[in-house]
Parts: C-alpha cells; structure tokens; sequence
C-alpha cells in the first residue's frame, strides 16, 4: 500500500476512535445515537428503598398509584443497571401519576425536585456520563424521601 493510502485509513480509524471516545465520555450529548448510562446504586440506598417500596405495597392504607408509582424496581437494584432515555420516560410517567394522586405536600415537594433532576437527565448536553450518574443518584434519593414522607402519612 501506498504511504497516502494508510495515512488515510488512520485518519478514518483515528476519527472513529475519537467519536466513541467522546460519546462514551458523553453519553448525552447532541452527537450520541444510542446514549445509554450505567448506573449502580449505593447498597444502603437500594436497601432503604426495597424496604420502603415493599412497607408501601404491602400497605393497606397506601394507595396504590403512589405506592407503585414510587417503589419501581430500577431503585431496588444494587447491581449495574443500564438506563436510557426510555427508562427516564417511564420512570417520569410513574412520578407524574404519583403526584397526581398525593396530597401531602412534602411528598409533592419531594417528587418535584426528582422530576426536575430528571429533566436534566433526559435533556441533549454535554455533562460526563460521572455528573449525569450522580444525577440519577439525586433522583433515587428524592424518591426515596418522598417514599419516607408518604408512608410518615400513612401510619
């Protein structure tokens, strides 16, 4: 092969490279096909919430909009769980009912500061895919909040 011939074939593999590399450093950004985040919850805050989601459930008092609404099983997982704009859609749809059906307005308050975390989440940007996991994590631990103040209600 000719010296022009693979200096472009490197040109070509060293913008592929870049490419990934950039999107995998931004997962959200406005060049990323199919951004997808890991996320692994803290193994106290996955705990505390499969305890409060199964305490809601298991509830006769507790309505059961709410209770499913805030006790979905992306929370409970200790393990890496792999969230895209989907689940982000599905995760907000289930804090939209659950608010709908709440009165108290500690929990309002508590499921509003996670939808607005995840609005960030489900907006094209430049944050790391490190800021976008600590994102998540804020939304895992309003909703565990707002499971706290529902079932302080309840009681």
């Amino acid at each position: 092969m000719k010296t022009s011939t693979i200096n472009k074939i490197s040109f070509v593999l060293a913008i592929i490279c870049f490419y990934f590399g950039i999107t995998w450093l931004f997962p959200q950004s406005h060049i990323s096909f199919s951004p997808v985040i890991t996320y692994q919850a803290e193994a106290q805050h996955a705990k505390d919430f499969k305890a409060l989601a199964t305490s809601l459930k298991d509830n006769d008092n507790a309505n059961e909009v709410i209770a499913e609404g805030l006790g979905e099983a992306w929370g409970e997982q200790s393990t890496p769980i792999a969230m895209n704009a989907k689940s982000f859609n599905y995760i907000e749809t289930q804090l939209n009912a659950a608010y709908a059906e709440t009165t108290d307005e500690a929990v309002k308050k508590e499921i509003d500061a996670a939808l607005a975390d995840l609005k960030t989440l489900t907006e094209r940007n430049w944050k790391t895919r490190y800021a976008l996991q600590d994102d998540i994590a804020k939304v895992h631990v309003h909703v565990i909040d707002a499971m706290a103040q529902y079932e302080a209600t309840i009681q």
